[in-house]
């Protein structure tokens, strides 16, 4: 199994043994309670072995995805190359998200109250949400581990399954399912902003998880036009694509 570097002026395949990148000399090992190392998934390619990634107009890269392997399970690892502070905010402010309902779902189990599933970070009391990474060429870079959601998103699922429609009771059914969610999410005085069926897993046990809150944003009081611009074509309404968003876009 190869494992990659994530220099963005790297990114190249080395041995399972070695600790660092044998071409540009950054380590290979992140430590997040134990030791993680980039794999090539069925997801990425051999030259690119990201989930996703974002970029610039000018095509500087701002932020990867990668899967990362411990050895026994597959985590998702989000990786943030640029220090503006638009994009630093919105890093922190989605761990910050998720390990507010991790701790209000773990809370719920242990009342035997019901909670919905949310990708889950670790719960470790050494370990914060941003970490500091420093690659050879002297780059720091933040990031964060998450538990990896298996399943297929719901427009692979719709692919898989011949594009057959969904009945009106199924679609009721999970509305039903994300707006509990959304709920928990809106009590905590945050928005999603980026809802579309790529970003909603459909797990093996037909369980649905609303994943990828890079987008988060709190709730204000006002219209605001200086919001990041987030849109989805055909998901995002119109006043938002014009960052006019308002409460109820």
């Amino acid at each position: 199994m190869p494992i990659w570097c994530i220099n963005p002026d790297c990114n190249e395949s080395n041995s399972e043994e070695q600790r660092d990148c044998q071409t540009c000399k950054s380590s290979l090992v992140f430590e997040w309670g134990e030791s993680y190392r980039i794999i090539w998934s069925n997801i990425g390619t051999k030259e690119k072995p990201w989930i996703a990634e974002k970029k610039l107009p000018d095509g500087v890269v701002i932020s990867r995805v990668y899967e990362a392997t411990n050895g026994t399970q597959t985590s998702i690892l989000k990786v943030l190359y640029s220090t503006d502070q638009t994009y630093v905010r919105l890093f922190e402010r989605e761990f910050g998200l998720l390990d507010r309902l991790n701790r209000e779902r773990r809370e719920s189990k242990k009342n035997n109250c019901s909670f919905p599933r949310v990708p889950e970070v670790p719960n470790h009391p050494d370990i914060s949400g941003q970490v500091n990474f420093k690659l050879k060429r002297d780059i720091t870079v933040r990031y964060l581990m998450m538990e990896k959601i298996n399943g297929q998103n719901l427009t692979e699922w719709k692919e898989s399954n011949n594009n057959t429609k969904v009945t009106e009771e199924q679609a009721i059914q999970w509305l039903k399912e994300i707006l509990i969610i959304l709920n928990k999410i809106h009590e905590l005085n945050f928005v999603h902003r980026d809802i579309h069926p790529r970003n909603i897993i459909k797990t093996p046990n037909n369980e649905l998880v609303l994943i990828d809150y890079g987008c988060v944003r709190e709730i204000l009081d006002n219209v605001d036009t200086q919001l990041t611009q987030v849109f989805s074509l055909g998901y995002t309404p119109n006043e938002q694509v014009r960052r006019k968003a308002v409460k109820q876009s």
